[in-house]
């Protein structure tokens, strides 16, 4: 796969690396769309595409090693050089976004830079017939022309930076743009195509305090967003994710041109007359029966602009107690939901050190605010509708907090270079989520039992989220060095693979558990009891059963009129001899024909009648097991009854305690105050004590007589001492030099000494005095 990844690491000689801000790990240099392509993105902006099914092959089959992979090199010529770190292809792969930072260099500051570029257009040539060397492995060259997204804002505020960027799920050529200073934007390119430029339809402010700041924040308030799954009012939603960990919406957000199914604009569930107004104003064709996809009109300005709500109220289940973020939000992404009560979604919040799992058991309502609010920039604030219209939010809840590391704080938000969190396409229950250099495999166990609850709508029955089982967590990779893109692949009829790929070009083919392998650890995760015995081998009983009832369905069918060609075309009389467009060659023909149609249709219904039989069996089968379910989990909820009753007595025990530890640290205390008499040791130091205090009156009568003698010996120059009245002194008056005898040298020497004694004398007195003085 050197085509495909080789190109990354050649071009990064600065180094794809995220910075320490939260918007910083929005680096992704892998991206796929809804074809089963995958792009791989360099430094330069270069795209190379693959199809996704060789690169699950090329990790799954050791045989295969990948030189028969057709690599596609998008060549996208850019306006002006700059370091490219995120890439967003469009679902029909003809559009594609490239964001990054551009240096100008001479001190200048780096700004942003953004390019939509269409993949379709431009010139193509193969590369088949040249060296290895010379096509580097591709076997096809694209080149098309880059255009300029939002320079001049980019310009104008150089801190700003692109947070995330999606192309809208039902608008297959508008560009969704998040920017660090809370802004979003919704970009039409339709016309690049043909050397347009892309027109920013709308723009809005996300104020999520209702200041109306004119500066960006030093860091980004809100640091990503998610499209709702397209199902009722979440076709029209998006969701935003706060730096604080808490969730924002705003609906109805509709790009121009968008498309929408008739049926599914039908059975919108409309309950006001503004919503209704807005439903007829942007879909006009909606009463025409015979158009199945609606095309969505909509206004350059609006009347009154799309309210912000949130934050969205979240409410935290009993397993997710005691655990909160502890750092701000990095990722948000958003999966359908897995049954179907007023809509909703399941959602999974990515933090430096743990993941979040929220589901939202309804769509968030439409709202508009009061008017349009905008400043000098053109930019519309928007937040949150404070009437009495505003409808009710739904509520988060969260049902469970997986913690990516073992020390809580020890994977800071400073050492985040890369973080992504996403489904897995082909396991509903399964999220990847990765930070720098580590990959988790995380397994939702509980979601298949929250929705076999809500489907049977049986409230007593319905276990209780301390109930539920605990996620699967695999690690599946853990390096020094961060990644710089991850992007799951696969299908539900093959094994899926995850790509991670190093911003030097190394890139690593992860596979994830397979299911089977994940529902037997899942059992024997389970405590064992006796009224829980059964659980632990549910899953092995179960893929047990499935087989048996395949073998027994296909013994089960009579297999006795499947006869082959040969015997059906001797029987028909077809001979070797029979000659085109002969009368009897034909009626023979038509008699075959007739023959297996008439067996391989009676084939077919033996088949459907054993089937239905199987099927009427496997009912009974499921309701017995329904049955039995109901009985664990009866079982369960006196365990848990229990357990909450030993709970409190175990509460009510350390309660006792702690007040016994209090009266006996009171009744310590009180001790201590208690006279008592004196031990051998307190008498000798209070002897000793009582001997200082006689002994101070003579050392302050000693220092005073010290201080006085120094106070003389010190008024005098040092010169003058010893020679005062002696003949020396006399004879230097007079001019002349006499010679001293022994005695004089002597007493000279002597009142030298005596002298040095005294500067001794009086440093000891100062040094006394400040111990005294320190002292008392």
């Amino acid at each position: 796969m050197p085509a495909l990844f080789d190109h990354v690491g050649a071009a990064s000689s600065a180094g794809i690396d995220g910075s320490s801000n939260a918007f910083g790990a929005r680096t992704s240099i892998a991206c796929e769309d809804e074809r089963g392509a995958v792009y791989v993105l360099n430094a330069r902006g270069e795209l190379r595409s693959a199809l996704g099914r060789d690169l699950v092959r090329y990790a799954h089959d050791p045989d295969f090693d990948g030189t028969e992979i057709a690599v596609t090199k998008h060549a996208i010529a850019y306006e002006r050089a700059f370091t490219a770190e995120r890439a967003c292809v469009s679902a029909s792969g003809r559009h594609c976004c490239v964001s990054g930072e551009r240096d100008e260099g001479s001190g200048a500051r780096e700004t942003a830079a953004c390019y939509v570029a269409c993949l379709s257009a431009g010139s193509t040539r193969s590369t088949m017939n040249e060296s290895a060397s010379a096509s580097d492995g591709v076997s096809e060259e694209r080149q098309c022309v880059a255009v300029g997204v939002c320079e001049e804002e980019f310009e104008a505020v150089p801190s700003v930076r692109v947070a995330r960027c999606e192309w809208h799920p039902s608008a297959d050529s508008t560009l969704a743009m998040l920017t660090t200073d809370g802004v979003f934007r919704l970009i039409n390119c339709d016309d690049i195509a043909g050397g347009g430029v892309p027109v920013v339809e709308r723009c809005w402010r996300l104020d999520l305090t209702g200041t109306f700041p004119e500066a960006s924040p030093l860091r980004p308030d809100v640091v990503d967003f998610a499209f709702a799954p397209k199902n009722a009012w979440g076709a029209f939603t998006v969701y935003f994710l706060a730096k604080s960990g808490d969730v924002h919406a705003m609906c109805p957000v509709v790009p121009r041109g968008a498309k929408y199914p008739r049926v599914m604009l039908k059975t919108l569930k409309v309950k006001t007359e503004k919503e209704a107004e807005w439903l007829s104003e942007t879909f006009p064709n909606l009463g025409d029966a015979h158009v199945p996809m609606l095309t969505a009109h909509v206004k350059r300005e609006e009347g009154r602009p799309v309210a912000l709500q949130g934050p969205l109220p979240r409410t935290v289940s009993l397993s997710s107690k005691g655990t909160t973020e502890g750092d701000d939000a990095l990722s948000l992404a958003v999966s359908p939901p897995l049954y179907n009560v007023d809509g909703g979604g399941t959602m999974a919040t990515l933090h430096a050190s743990a993941v979040h799992v929220h589901v939202i058991p309804c769509d968030v309502r439409p709202s508009w605010c009061d008017g349009p609010h905008k400043n000098m920039r053109g930019y519309t604030y928007v937040m949150s509708d404070s009437f009495s219209s505003a409808p009710d939010l739904p509520t988060l809840l969260t049902v469970d907090t997986i913690r990516l590391s073992a020390v809580p704080g020890e994977q800071s938000l400073a050492k985040v270079k890369f973080a992504d969190v996403s489904w897995d396409p082909a396991l509903r229950e399964r999220i990847f989520v990765c930070v720098n250099g580590n990959v988790h495999s995380i397994v939702l166990t509980w979601l298949p039992t929250l929705e076999a609850a809500i489907e049977d709508a049986v409230d007593e029955n319905h276990p209780d989220p301390e109930a539920l089982p605990m996620p699967q967590v695999t690690a599946l990779c853990d390096y020094a060095i961060p990644f710089a893109g991850i992007r799951p692949l696969g299908d539900p009829l093959a094994e899926g693979v995850v790509v991670a790929i190093r911003n030097d070009g190394a890139h690593r083919m992860l596979i994830p558990p397979p299911v089977s392998v994940i529902a037997e650890a899942n059992s024997s995760l389970l405590p064992y009891s006796p009224s829980t015995s059964a659980i632990a081998v549910q899953p092995q009983t179960l893929e047990a059963g499935s087989r048996s009832e395949l073998q027994a369905l296909s013994e089960g069918i009579q297999k006795d009129r499947m006869k082959s060609i040969e015997q059906i075309m001797q029987e028909c009389g077809i001979t070797s001899d029979m000659k085109t467009g002969d009368p009897g060659s034909n009626e023979a023909l038509a008699k075959c024909a007739s023959s297996l149609k008439e067996i391989y249709v009676d084939y077919a219904r033996d088949v459907h009648d054993e089937v239905r039989t199987t099927s009427l069996r496997l009912t009974a089968e499921i309701k017995r097991q329904k049955e039995e379910v109901t009985a664990l989990l009866a079982s369960a909820n006196d365990a848990v009854e229990r357990h909450n009753a030993l709970v409190e007595r175990v509460e009510s025990a350390a309660k006792t305690h702690k007040n016994i530890r209090e009266r006996l640290r009171t009744l310590a205390e009180k001790e201590k105050t208690i006279p008592h008499p004196l031990s051998k040791a307190e008498k000798l130091l209070k002897a000793q004590m009582e001997a200082f205090e006689a002994d101070l009156p003579l050392l302050k009568q000693r220092v005073d007589e010290l201080k006085e003698r120094a106070a003389i010996a010190t008024e005098r120059d040092d010169d003058d001492i010893g020679y005062v009245g002696s003949r020396r002194v006399g004879a230097a008056a007079n001019g002349d030099s006499v010679e001293c005898g022994e005695e004089e040298r002597k007493v000279s020497k002597a009142l030298a000494a005596q002298d040095e004694m005294i500067k001794e004398n009086a440093a000891k007195a100062k040094l006394l005095e400040e111990l005294l003085e320190e002292y008392l």
